[in-house]
């Protein structure tokens, strides 16, 4: 992931599968602070199983 030019490696979190075709519908909240802890809600199709 990058912010604000600053990348960082998340293990663990997202299993990306070449076989989809993910669509974005929409992204809650569309701003965060820059302090992290801000839960991200991705919409759309395309993203296979929802695993938690």
């Amino acid at each position: 992931m990058t912010v604000n030019g600053l990348t960082r490696t998340l293990s663990g979190v997202y299993t990306y599968s070449g076989a989809l075709t993910p669509t974005i519908m929409g992204l809650n909240p569309a701003r965060g602070g820059t302090g992290g802890g801000t839960t991200v809600t991705i919409s759309g199709s395309g993203f296979g199983y929802r695993h938690k």
